[in-house]
């Protein structure tokens, strides 16, 4: 009897603890480190192109054109899938709204 006990804390606590440490490490990473990065390569892009707009005005300001209205949650949301998984369509979407006619005198 007391050895199934000893064994339960020599093999099964360890595990269990080791599990638990790498599911908030995980977690972590994923939703704090990652994050951090992708919005850092994004925000250097935008530098990098003089472009003193954040990912979020761009977005608002692209849908605007296309004539949609979006929320702040919509545009967090958008702004968060982008830096994830497609960081380069901020530039596109910047492209779009310079080169937009209605916008600043014809778009030059």
């Amino acid at each position: 009897m007391v050895t199934n006990y000893i064994v339960v804390s020599v093999i099964v606590i360890p595990i269990i603890v080791v599990l638990i440490v790498g599911m908030v490490g995980y977690l972590v990473y994923r939703y704090v480190v990652l994050d951090m990065s992708c919005r850092r390569a994004v925000l250097n892009t935008l530098h990098r192109y003089n472009i003193e707009k954040t990912p979020a005005q761009i977005i608002r300001e692209y849908h605007r054109l296309k004539g949609e209205s979006l929320s702040d949650k919509e545009v967090h949301g958008l702004v968060k899938d982008y830096m994830r998984n497609e960081p380069d369509q901020f530039l596109v979407m910047y492209d779009a709204i310079r080169e937009h006619p209605g916008r600043d005198g014809g778009g030059q």
